[in-house]
């Protein structure tokens, strides 16, 4: 499961028939290295997206690989990726929601996997997106 975390891009789908399997036989696992590994990854997924929130697919991969996580019950430290968000929320998502309401269906699509994985990392969603930019 280690190797799958650091793939490039990471296979979601083989993760989780890993892990899977892994709580099927009850293997045991170094979870220091584990959430070491998976919080690299989201991270770098994560400044990825920030650098180019246009990708659509990229987002789609981190909303998938934090439901994942997630899933695992993985004790995993978010603050990066959710200050990442918070700050995206900030400044990036009121662009992709005004194009939203032009009819952009990508906008639409990205708005709402953008705040589905608010919605994930425990935002309270409608007040995060409705502060002020810079707020």
């Amino acid at each position: 499961i280690m190797q799958a975390f650091i793939e490039d891009p990471p296979c979601c789908e083989e993760i989780r028939r890993i892990a899977n399997d892994i709580r099927r036989w009850n293997v045991p696992l170094d979870e220091v290295e584990l959430e070491f590994r998976a919080r690299r990854r989201v991270e770098n997924m994560m400044n990825e997206f920030e650098r180019i929130p246009s990708d659509l697919s990229l987002l789609a991969e981190l909303k998938e690989m934090i439901e994942l996580l997630k899933m695992m019950l993985i004790e995993m430290n978010y603050r990066h990726v959710q200050n990442t968000y918070y700050r995206m929320a900030g400044k990036t998502y009121g662009d992709f929601l005004s194009r939203m309401r032009t009819g952009d269906e990508r906008a639409a699509q990205w708005v709402s996997l953008f705040e589905e994985v608010g919605d994930i990392l425990s935002f309270d969603v409608p007040r995060v997106i409705a502060r002020p930019e810079g707020g």
